[in-house]
Protein backbone atom coordinates (compact mmCIF):
# COMPACT_ATOMS: atom_id res chain seq x y z
CA UNK A 1 0.00 0.00 0.00
CA UNK A 2 1.21 3.49 -0.82
CA UNK A 3 0.09 6.93 0.41
CA UNK A 4 1.47 9.46 -2.05
CA UNK A 5 1.02 13.17 -2.68
CA UNK A 6 -1.28 14.38 0.12
CA UNK A 7 -1.30 17.25 2.61
CA UNK A 8 -2.53 16.53 6.15
CA UNK A 9 -3.54 19.67 8.00
CA UNK A 10 -5.39 20.30 11.30
CA UNK A 11 -5.92 16.59 12.00
CA UNK A 12 -6.68 15.94 15.69
CA UNK A 13 -6.82 12.58 17.46
CA UNK A 14 -9.20 13.15 20.36
CA UNK A 15 -7.74 10.15 22.21
CA UNK A 16 -4.37 11.91 22.06
CA UNK A 17 -2.46 8.81 20.99
CA UNK A 18 -2.26 8.66 17.19
CA UNK A 19 -2.01 11.36 14.58
CA UNK A 20 -2.76 12.39 11.02
CA UNK A 21 -1.49 8.96 9.94
CA UNK A 22 -1.61 6.12 12.45
CA UNK A 23 -0.48 2.56 11.92
CA UNK A 24 -0.78 0.43 15.04
CA UNK A 25 -1.57 1.34 18.63
CA UNK A 26 0.29 1.02 21.91
CA UNK A 27 -0.50 -2.70 22.33
CA UNK A 28 -0.91 -3.74 18.69
CA UNK A 29 1.35 -3.58 15.66
CA UNK A 30 0.19 -1.99 12.41
CA UNK A 31 0.02 -3.14 8.80
CA UNK A 32 3.03 -4.37 6.86
CA UNK A 33 4.39 -3.14 3.50
CA UNK A 34 3.34 0.51 3.53
CA UNK A 35 5.06 3.36 1.70
CA UNK A 36 4.60 7.03 2.60
CA UNK A 37 5.95 9.57 0.13
CA UNK A 38 5.54 13.16 -1.04
CA UNK A 39 3.46 14.16 1.99
CA UNK A 40 3.11 17.44 3.90
CA UNK A 41 2.00 17.65 7.54
CA UNK A 42 0.95 20.86 9.29
CA UNK A 43 -0.76 21.61 12.60
CA UNK A 44 -1.71 18.04 13.51
CA UNK A 45 -2.13 16.64 17.04
CA UNK A 46 -0.63 14.83 18.80
CA UNK A 47 1.51 13.45 15.93
CA UNK A 48 1.94 13.83 12.20
CA UNK A 49 2.73 10.11 12.01
CA UNK A 50 2.43 7.40 14.67
CA UNK A 51 3.90 4.09 13.52
CA UNK A 52 4.35 0.86 15.44
CA UNK A 53 5.69 -2.53 14.43
CA UNK A 54 8.33 -4.09 12.19
CA UNK A 55 7.85 -4.66 8.49
CA UNK A 56 8.63 -3.35 5.02
CA UNK A 57 7.93 0.35 5.44
CA UNK A 58 9.46 3.47 3.93
CA UNK A 59 9.06 7.22 4.34
CA UNK A 60 10.34 9.34 1.48
CA UNK A 61 10.20 13.05 0.74
CA UNK A 62 7.87 14.25 3.49
CA UNK A 63 7.63 17.56 5.33
CA UNK A 64 6.71 16.95 8.97
CA UNK A 65 6.30 20.22 10.90
CA UNK A 66 4.87 18.47 13.97
CA UNK A 67 5.88 15.27 15.74
CA UNK A 68 6.95 11.96 14.23
CA UNK A 69 6.79 8.88 16.48
CA UNK A 70 8.21 5.49 15.48
CA UNK A 71 8.12 2.40 17.71
CA UNK A 72 9.60 -1.07 17.28
CA UNK A 73 10.46 -0.77 13.60
CA UNK A 74 13.21 -0.37 11.05
CA UNK A 75 11.43 2.05 8.74
CA UNK A 76 13.73 3.93 6.38
CA UNK A 77 13.32 7.71 6.25
CA UNK A 78 14.78 9.47 3.21
CA UNK A 79 14.93 13.02 1.79
CA UNK A 80 12.64 14.42 4.45
CA UNK A 81 12.24 17.53 6.60
CA UNK A 82 11.46 16.56 10.20
CA UNK A 83 10.70 18.92 13.06
CA UNK A 84 10.37 16.63 16.09
CA UNK A 85 11.33 12.95 16.17
CA UNK A 86 10.68 10.36 18.87
CA UNK A 87 11.60 6.69 18.50
CA UNK A 88 11.55 3.57 20.63
CA UNK A 89 13.52 0.50 19.57
CA UNK A 90 14.20 2.00 16.14
CA UNK A 91 16.65 0.06 13.95
CA UNK A 92 16.27 1.78 10.57
CA UNK A 93 18.29 4.40 8.70
CA UNK A 94 17.61 8.09 8.22
CA UNK A 95 19.23 9.27 5.02
CA UNK A 96 19.44 12.80 3.56
CA UNK A 97 17.10 14.30 6.14
CA UNK A 98 17.01 17.76 7.72
CA UNK A 99 15.98 17.43 11.38
CA UNK A 100 15.23 20.79 12.97
CA UNK A 101 14.02 20.15 16.50
CA UNK A 102 14.01 17.56 19.26
CA UNK A 103 15.47 14.07 18.91
CA UNK A 104 14.26 11.59 21.53
CA UNK A 105 15.80 8.27 20.54
CA UNK A 106 14.94 5.76 23.20
CA UNK A 107 16.65 2.36 22.69
CA UNK A 108 17.54 3.16 19.07
CA UNK A 109 20.18 1.13 17.26
CA UNK A 110 19.68 2.62 13.80
CA UNK A 111 21.77 5.12 11.89
CA UNK A 112 21.69 8.67 10.56
CA UNK A 113 23.59 9.42 7.38
CA UNK A 114 23.97 12.46 5.09
CA UNK A 115 21.62 14.45 7.32
CA UNK A 116 21.50 17.82 9.10
CA UNK A 117 20.81 17.68 12.86
CA UNK A 118 20.15 21.19 14.15
CA UNK A 119 19.94 20.10 17.81
CA UNK A 120 21.65 17.65 20.11
CA UNK A 121 20.00 14.30 20.74
CA UNK A 122 17.88 14.99 23.82
CA UNK A 123 17.60 11.40 24.97
CA UNK A 124 19.12 8.08 23.90
CA UNK A 125 21.43 7.76 20.89
CA UNK A 126 21.79 6.38 17.40
CA UNK A 127 24.24 3.56 16.90
CA UNK A 128 25.89 5.45 14.04
CA UNK A 129 25.85 9.06 12.85
CA UNK A 130 28.05 9.66 9.83
CA UNK A 131 28.56 12.07 6.92
CA UNK A 132 26.19 14.49 8.61
CA UNK A 133 26.15 18.14 9.67
CA UNK A 134 25.87 18.85 13.41
CA UNK A 135 26.15 22.65 13.89
CA UNK A 136 26.25 22.40 17.70
CA UNK A 137 29.17 19.99 17.67
CA UNK A 138 29.46 16.29 18.59
CA UNK A 139 26.50 14.91 20.51
CA UNK A 140 27.14 14.60 24.26
CA UNK A 141 24.99 11.46 24.07
CA UNK A 142 27.70 9.79 22.01
CA UNK A 143 29.27 8.65 25.28
CA UNK A 144 26.26 6.35 25.67
CA UNK A 145 27.18 4.28 22.66
CA UNK A 146 26.69 6.27 19.45
CA UNK A 147 29.58 6.30 17.05
CA UNK A 148 30.13 9.51 15.05
CA UNK A 149 32.45 9.68 12.05
CA UNK A 150 33.08 11.83 8.99
CA UNK A 151 30.74 14.55 10.24
CA UNK A 152 31.05 18.32 9.94
CA UNK A 153 30.28 20.74 12.77
CA UNK A 154 29.42 23.93 10.87
CA UNK A 155 26.45 26.15 10.12
CA UNK A 156 24.68 24.52 7.13
CA UNK A 157 23.82 27.98 5.73
CA UNK A 158 20.10 27.66 5.05
CA UNK A 159 18.79 30.19 2.53
CA UNK A 160 16.12 31.57 4.87
CA UNK A 161 15.70 29.74 8.16
CA UNK A 162 13.21 32.23 9.61
CA UNK A 163 10.84 31.77 6.66
CA UNK A 164 11.24 27.98 6.57
CA UNK A 165 13.41 27.80 3.46
CA UNK A 166 15.88 25.03 4.30
CA UNK A 167 17.56 24.85 0.92
CA UNK A 168 21.25 25.77 0.97
CA UNK A 169 23.45 28.63 -0.11
CA UNK A 170 25.74 27.58 -2.92
CA UNK A 171 28.70 27.97 -0.55
CA UNK A 172 27.15 25.74 2.14
CA UNK A 173 29.63 23.35 3.79
CA UNK A 174 27.00 20.60 3.34
CA UNK A 175 27.47 20.52 -0.43
CA UNK A 176 29.70 17.64 -1.45
CA UNK A 177 30.48 16.73 2.18
CA UNK A 178 28.28 13.60 2.26
CA UNK A 179 29.18 10.03 1.47
CA UNK A 180 30.91 9.68 -1.92
CA UNK A 181 30.77 13.44 -2.45
CA UNK A 182 27.00 13.71 -2.18
CA UNK A 183 25.18 16.56 -0.46
CA UNK A 184 24.04 16.56 3.17
CA UNK A 185 20.43 17.33 4.08
CA UNK A 186 17.01 17.06 2.49
CA UNK A 187 17.50 19.93 0.05
CA UNK A 188 20.17 21.13 -2.33
CA UNK A 189 21.16 24.60 -3.51
CA UNK A 190 18.39 27.18 -3.37
CA UNK A 191 20.21 30.53 -3.43
CA UNK A 192 23.45 32.13 -4.55
CA UNK A 193 26.44 32.74 -2.33
CA UNK A 194 25.78 35.49 0.22
CA UNK A 195 28.47 38.06 -0.23
CA UNK A 196 29.11 41.50 1.17
CA UNK A 197 27.53 44.21 -0.98
CA UNK A 198 30.10 46.76 0.10
CA UNK A 199 33.30 45.12 -1.20
CA UNK A 200 35.29 48.07 0.17
CA UNK A 201 38.06 48.83 2.65
CA UNK A 202 36.82 51.17 5.37
CA UNK A 203 39.18 53.54 7.23
CA UNK A 204 38.43 55.65 10.31
CA UNK A 205 40.74 58.57 11.05
CA UNK A 206 42.73 57.95 14.23
CA UNK A 207 42.53 61.50 15.60
CA UNK A 208 39.00 62.50 14.59
CA UNK A 209 35.74 60.91 13.44
CA UNK A 210 36.23 61.07 9.66
CA UNK A 211 35.45 57.84 7.78
CA UNK A 212 36.52 56.89 4.26
CA UNK A 213 36.16 53.89 1.98
CA UNK A 214 38.53 52.62 -0.69
CA UNK A 215 37.48 50.82 -3.87
CA UNK A 216 40.40 48.75 -5.17
CA UNK A 217 38.88 48.20 -8.63
CA UNK A 218 38.53 51.91 -9.35
CA UNK A 219 41.51 52.90 -7.14
CA UNK A 220 39.44 55.63 -5.51
CA UNK A 221 38.58 56.95 -2.04
CA UNK A 222 35.20 58.31 -0.99
CA UNK A 223 34.01 60.10 2.15
CA UNK A 224 31.47 58.33 4.35
CA UNK A 225 29.44 59.28 7.44
CA UNK A 226 31.47 60.32 10.47
CA UNK A 227 31.69 57.89 13.36
CA UNK A 228 31.24 60.51 16.08
CA UNK A 229 34.35 59.31 17.99
CA UNK A 230 36.92 62.11 17.89
CA UNK A 231 40.04 60.90 19.66
CA UNK A 232 42.51 58.13 18.89
CA UNK A 233 42.88 54.49 19.89
CA UNK A 234 40.39 52.75 17.60
CA UNK A 235 40.39 49.10 16.55
CA UNK A 236 38.42 47.91 13.47
CA UNK A 237 37.28 44.43 12.48
CA UNK A 238 34.88 43.06 9.87
CA UNK A 239 32.04 40.76 10.95
CA UNK A 240 31.06 38.63 7.94
CA UNK A 241 27.85 37.30 9.51
CA UNK A 242 26.30 40.75 9.95
CA UNK A 243 28.27 42.35 7.09
CA UNK A 244 29.31 45.18 9.42
CA UNK A 245 32.52 46.94 10.37
CA UNK A 246 32.91 46.84 14.17
CA UNK A 247 34.95 49.57 15.83
CA UNK A 248 36.11 49.48 19.46
CA UNK A 249 37.41 52.61 21.15
CA UNK A 250 40.69 51.78 22.86
CA UNK A 251 40.35 54.31 25.67
CA UNK A 252 36.93 53.51 27.08
CA UNK A 253 35.66 50.34 25.39
CA UNK A 254 32.83 52.00 23.46
CA UNK A 255 31.79 49.83 20.52
CA UNK A 256 30.15 50.87 17.26
CA UNK A 257 29.12 49.14 14.05
CA UNK A 258 29.12 50.58 10.55
CA UNK A 259 26.78 49.50 7.74
CA UNK A 260 28.32 50.45 4.42
CA UNK A 261 25.14 49.84 2.43
CA UNK A 262 23.10 52.34 4.49
CA UNK A 263 26.17 54.49 5.33
CA UNK A 264 25.24 54.57 9.00
CA UNK A 265 26.87 54.01 12.39
CA UNK A 266 25.13 52.45 15.42
CA UNK A 267 26.16 52.06 19.06
CA UNK A 268 26.77 48.55 20.42
CA UNK A 269 27.47 47.13 23.86
CA UNK A 270 30.72 48.33 25.42
CA UNK A 271 33.63 45.92 25.48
Amino acid sequence: MSIDGFTFRNCIDEQNTGGAIQNGISNQEGYDKVKLKNLIFENNSPHDIYWKGPGQYSIDNIISRGKLRLEYNDIGINNSLINDLRTNYYTGQMYKCTILGSLDLGNATGSIKNSILMNYIANGYMELIEYSCLPLGPNPSSINGAFERNNIYLDPLFCDFENRDYSLYENSPCLGAGQNGSNIGAYGVGCETLESISDRIVMVHGNNDETFSYDYNSDSWSTRSNSGVNDGGKVLAYDSESDRIVMVHGNNGETFSYDYNSDSWSTRSNS
